[in-house]
């Protein structure tokens, strides 16, 4: 994983956007059109403004679901590949290399739901359902099919506190393998 936290600066950003577009709807309301001056969109239509803001923070929910499953998502892909290089080491070495350049080169392109899967028994299962919902909803945002509606809304806070909590556990298996490396590196090196 390239970052310990990589749902944390798209949830600054996030946080950052949805504080001014308060402000802006504050200023709105107060008919404080010269704060106003210098955006194109908000000075050119003073009486739309706050409609206008409120459809920004609905889309700035939206797009930080989307932006934090990407950031999950590749996470999650990296764990995985990453856990497929213990194996090429194993006897016999010819079939386990390929088995592991097999996993590598296609949990790109594995179902997000078959890779949620995978960590069932290792993450609760009942927060891997609510992360299957949440690419339900990211779906959604991105495509907007009708007919592939998702059965709920998710909400920013939710979405954080989730992703955030399955890669903590994911950081703590690598941590935790890391730590049985570096105990049986040293083992062998004292005797």
């Amino acid at each position: 994983m390239p970052s310990e936290r990589p749902l944390e600066r798209v949830w600054t950003a996030y946080i950052i956007t949805k504080d001014a577009l308060q402000l802006s709807q504050r200023a709105s309301v107060q008919r404080q059109r010269h704060l106003f001056e210098d955006l194109e969109l908000l000075e050119s239509a003073p009486r739309a403004a706050e409609s206008a803001l409120s459809a920004a923070r609905e889309r700035a929910d939206e797009f930080v679901s989307l932006a934090m499953w990407a950031e999950f998502e590749r996470s999650l892909i990296e764990f995985l590949e990453a856990r497929t290089q213990s194996v090429r080491t194993s006897s016999p070495r010819l079939l386990w290399r390929r088995l592991g350049d097999h996993v590598t080169q296609g949990v790109e392109y594995w179902k997000s739901d078959d890779r949620l899967d995978i960590l069932k028994g290792f993450v609760h299962p009942e927060r891997v359902g609510q992360a299957k919902e949440v690419g339900k909803f990211r779906d959604w945002i991105a495509h907007k099919n009708p007919r592939r509606r998702p059965s709920r809304k998710v909400e920013p806070e939710d979405t954080y506190q989730l992703l955030s909590a399955i890669l903590a556990v994911l950081d703590a298996a690598r941590f935790r393998g890391y730590r049985r490396r570096a105990r049986a590196r040293e083992y062998l090196r004292t005797g």
